[in-house]
């Protein structure tokens, strides 16, 4: 009478096909969780944009003057990487100082606002409002900063005012323009997309373009 007990050979058959069971359901797994984690970063991406659009359009709008693009700006001299004038990457603006916020408060009724692009891999260290975590696929992906300081006259200086505050207002941007039109510049065009690469996957998000006008340009 044959033994019910398993022979090597099918021993050695039913371990081949559990061992291939694994490896097709390891990688499903891991297939199903690259996506999942793709899903997720173009979602962020798109509501964190749109967040940046309506932070950027609420200054354009209260805005008293605003530079041409060309003008002179030299934001160098207090946030490093941004360019030395106004333009495609770079937004600057001076409004009148929100009510009882800090310049308001004391008794400075202009605020200078600027924003601007920037390499990721150029605010990878810092303290946790001016710097984004390193991340050396995503180094060349932008970040949407913002630096703010008091300033006694609406015009829009040569040299920013210091003692200001940096900011990252958006972070993992592929695309990010700035365009102007209008008197005085008072209408801006602010074009954003979110763009991050994940696990060797790149997931691009929609684009986002926000139109802005000043109230106090005429």
């Amino acid at each position: 009478m044959r033994s019910a007990a398993f022979t090597l050979v099918e021993l050695l058959i039913t371990m081949a096909i559990a061992v291939l069971i694994l490896g097709l359901a390891s990688q499903l797994i891991h297939g199903t969780n690259r996506l999942s984690q793709l899903s997720v970063a173009q979602s962020n991406g798109i509501e964190h944009v749109q967040q940046a659009a309506n932070v950027v359009a609420d200054d354009v709008r209260r805005a008293y003057r605003i530079a041409a693009s060309g003008q002179t700006v030299n934001l160098n001299a207090v946030a490093t990487g941004a360019a030395a004038t106004a333009g495609t990457d770079q937004l600057v603006l001076t409004a009148r100082a929100v009510r009882n916020g800090d310049c308001h408060t004391a008794g400075i009724y202009y605020e200078y606002v600027a924003y601007f692009f920037a390499p990721r891999s150029t605010v990878t260290t810092g303290g946790e409002w001016v710097s984004v975590a390193p991340d050396p696929a995503n180094d060349a992906r932008r970040v949407l900063m913002q630096y703010v300081a008091c300033t006694n006259i609406g015009t829009v200086p040569t040299t920013p005012p210091t003692g200001g505050t940096l900011r990252v207002v958006s972070d993992y941007l592929g695309t990010g323009t700035f365009a102007y039109a209008g008197i005085g510049q008072r209408r801006v065009t602010l074009t954003l997309a979110a763009t991050q690469t994940v696990l060797g996957k790149t997931a691009t998000g929609s684009t986002v373009t926000t139109v802005a006008v000043s109230r106090n340009i005429y």
